[in-house]
């Protein structure tokens, strides 16, 4: 698929499913269904799959043969890093939200547990609304992508 729609295409329409499906699980609650969020889960998958790829294949292929391995292992060294420093912003967020929104919760009647579980998922709530801005923002970031083979093959043409 890659080779026959450009990356910019299958990025956005990564992206928009991804800001779609994030948006939709910013809106828990302690009693939704496990279904729901299965469900928001696979589709932002889905998202993710046509997002990446494209990006991947358009960054390695401005590579000459010769450094590919070297780009391959530093592709995947900056993936692992920044996957790892994401989960630990996105933990310190949904912990210090979590605090917040039990301060602002003490004068509703219930149990501690209906405090904590609302807590919790408002918190988690917050965290997906700041993920998806993060993918709003990147959006736009990503139509400077272009298919290179493409424009290889329009230079090589020009050039004979």
């Amino acid at each position: 698929m890659y080779h026959r729609v450009e990356p910019v295409a299958l990025t956005c329409i990564g992206l928009l499913v991804i800001a779609y499906s994030q948006w939709k699980l910013h809106k828990l609650s302690p009693n939704i269904e496990y279904t729901y969020i299965l469900l928001w889960m696979i589709v932002r998958n889905v998202g993710l799959a046509f997002s990446s790829a494209p990006v991947t294949n358009a960054g390695m292929e401005v590579i000459s043969k010769k450094l590919v391995g070297h780009a391959s292992s530093i592709n995947n060294w900056t993936r692992q890093i920044v996957s790892l420093l994401a989960i630990g912003l996105f933990t310190t967020i949904y912990a210090s939200r979590q605090v917040i929104h039990l301060d602002r919760i003490d004068h509703v009647e219930g149990s501690s547990e209906d405090y904590l579980a609302y807590a919790m998922s408002a918190a988690m709530n917050d965290v997906f609304l700041l993920s998806t801005l993060i993918v709003v923002i990147a959006i736009p970031l990503s139509l400077g992508l272009r298919n290179t083979n493409r424009n290889r093959e329009r230079w090589n043409k020009t050039s004979s």
